[in-house]
């Protein structure tokens, strides 16, 4: 090639490389601790948590190592004389246009205050002061089991502060490149405090709701933190009046433009999941004064919200990327929706062919809520009485195999007991068996004790007896803790000392329990409630639960009546779908229904 045409296009081909380079997506952090030393964990973790918080608009995000700010790649721009134009192009651009636009500087004042700076092309874009007390973050973070977590010091764990400075980083580029995946947030307090309410926060409901409330104030326009707020109050809920007041705001949240397509598909399965939450919300029959109940259009409004998410899913949005669902969302979805179809299917009376691939968790878990409906339907009373049983037994059975493999999720493992779908089945002597576990052995496993367990098994007092014999001071100072603390630490000993004995197995199980719940002083027969809330805890938890009796006879009240695989009485429903396609499901089974009892009913 001519020098006089090579020259120029070497020179034309590094100007676009600068240019590239001032348009990317590339980004340096460094966190600083409060001795101006560089922490290079922290920095590697902000940067882990901007892309956490910016999926999937940031995933061309990359990360600059600090080499890479010097050393250019400039291989091959030297070997000629026109390379060496090109070389000092290459060198004047390097100082005008920086190889990595974005830099992030974070400054720790104190483990509680950090101060943020981000920067693109030498120019701030923003800054912020992250403060725990301020944002309302003194937050102890609680366990599935509620337990307060401890850190390597012994102390309580508080939210990550840096999810906050990921989210100042976030919100700024998302600014920059107008990203429609913040879907109307415009503050990094309502970005990061939405993003710690579903992570560091999301076993403790009520400050949950607090966090996300705090977050809306500070930025009203974020619709995935409004979600997400509607979500943390009413996702449990087994009430009919506040699902159908949930249900409606997700249909007026799901026409509301512009939206992501993944936030509006989340929300179009939310909303299935409200419809569905409120069928089993509802009495199998019908009541007096006119109350709703599980009929007809309750099961087509959930088949119709179904459909709407399968349409979203499908949806090509005439070929404009921005406006398809991810491929992450629409996998997971997907899943998700298979046995949804089925469970319809099933209660609309109709029979189809399935298979069931077990290739994802979320999988098992449609699979499990499928066969524990189809279950508690053939439990119908009176309906083909000969097989029912064995109809029943079998699904649940296959429920819990299901569950078996879905709880490998730690939201599904958490998310079982609180599903209105496995309300039933939780209960029965299947689940208890594949699902329960031990109960507690040892006193230093109950939760007020474990943050001192080492100390108490270097003393040997591992038992109330041991713990007793020693004075709260004593206490205190060979435990290294504050009197308050070697207090609790004896009101558990004590507790433990007052379950009777025929409680002995379940002993550290019933301490645990009752001390999650601030009861430390049992007087006996005085606690009707407890032996309740007792017998439902560990009748869903455990392999083999103590008989409902023995709790009665120390805590009082009437021995709780469990209707662990028990038919219901009274006849079913006469415009009930579900118990009809029951019925047809049972005797399409038998070559002579007849002979079985399946024809017109009892």
């Amino acid at each position: 090639m001519p020098l006089r045409v090579a020259g120029p296009l070497w020179v034309a081909g590094v100007l676009l490389l600068g240019w590239g380079l001032s348009q990317s997506l590339r980004m340096r952090v460094k966190v600083a601790d409060a001795k101006g030393d560089e922490d290079r964990n922290a920095s590697a973790h902000v940067a882990t948590l901007v892309r956490a918080l910016s999926e999937p608009d940031f995933r061309r995000l990359e990360t600059a190592a600090p080499a890479d700010e010097t050393a250019l790649q400039q291989a091959g721009l030297t070997t000629t004389p026109e390379g060496k134009v090109a070389a000092a192009v290459y060198r004047l651009l390097e100082l005008l246009v920086p190889r990595t636009p974005w830099v992030v500087n974070i400054q720790a004042e104190s483990k509680d205050t950090l101060l943020v700076s981000v920067r693109q092309h030498g120019r701030t874009v923003t800054s912020a002061v992250v403060d725990r007390d301020l944002l309302g973050l003194r937050l102890p973070v609680l366990s599935a089991t509620k337990e307060a977590v401890q850190g390597a010091d012994d102390k309580p764990v508080y939210p990550d502060l840096y999810a906050l400075c990921a989210a100042a980083v976030a919100e700024a580029i998302g600014k920059r490149y107008q990203l429609r995946g913040l879907d109307g947030a415009s503050t990094w307090q309502g970005v990061g405090l939405h993003y710690l309410a579903r992570t560091s926060l999301r076993h403790q409901q009520q400050d949950r709701v607090d966090v996300l409330t705090r977050g809306l104030t500070a930025d009203p326009k974020n619709r995935p933190l409004l979600l997400e707020l509607w979500s943390a109050r009413f996702r449990t809920s087994q009430d009919p009046v506040e699902l159908d007041l949930y249900a409606g705001f997700l249909n007026n949240f799901v026409e509301l433009r512009p939206m992501s397509a993944d936030l509006r598909a989340r929300a179009l399965f939310a909303r299935y999941v409200a419809l569905i939450n409120r069928y089993y919300s509802l009495p199998r029959t019908g009541a007096k004064g006119g109350a709703q109940y599980r009929d007809q259009e309750s099961l087509t409004a959930v088949k119709e919200a179904i459909g709407d998410i399968d349409e979203a899913l499908t949806a090509t949005a005439g070929g404009k990327r921005a406006d398809k669902v991810s491929a992450a969302t629409k996998a997971a979805l997907t899943d998700r929706l298979l046995a949804a179809r089925h469970w319809c299917d099933l209660m609309e009376g109709k029979e189809t062919g399935y298979s069931e691939k077990l290739d994802h968790p979320w999988t098992a878990y449609s699979w499990a809520c499928f066969y524990a409906s189809r279950a508690e339907v053939e439990d119908a009373p009176r309906l083909c009485r000969s097989l029912a049983g064995t109809a029943v037994e079998a699904d649940r059975e296959l429920a819990v195999r299901h569950l078996m493999s879905a709880r490998a999720v730690r939201e599904l493992s958490e998310w079982i007991k609180d599903d209105p779908q496995m309300a039933t089945l939780i209960t029965t002597r299947e689940y208890q068996r594949r699902m329960g576990r031990e109960p507690k052995s040892d006193i230093v496993e109950v939760r007020t004790l474990v943050p001192h367990k080492d100390a108490l098994v270097r003393l040997g007092a591992t038992s109330a007896d041991a713990i007793l014999a020693l004075s709260q001071a004593e206490l205190a100072a060979l435990l290294q803790t504050s009197a308050a603390q070697a207090s609790v630490v004896r009101r558990t000993a004590a507790l433990d000392r007052s379950v009777p004995d025929g409680l002995g197995r379940w002993r550290y199980e019933i301490v645990d329990l009752l001390v999650a719940d601030g009861h430390f002083d049992i007087a006996p027969k005085q606690h009707p409630d407890l032996a309740k809330k007792l017998d439902r805890e560990m009748g869903t938890s455990l392999k083999e639960p103590p008989d409902p009796a023995l709790l009665t006879s120390w805590l009082g009240g009437a021995e709780p009546a469990r209707t662990t695989d028990r038919p219901q009485s009274g006849p079913p429903p006469s415009g009930s779908p579900g118990r009809q396609g029951a019925r047809a499901w049972l005797c399409s089974k038998l070559r002579s229904p007849s002979s079985n009892g399946c024809g017109q009913g009892p």
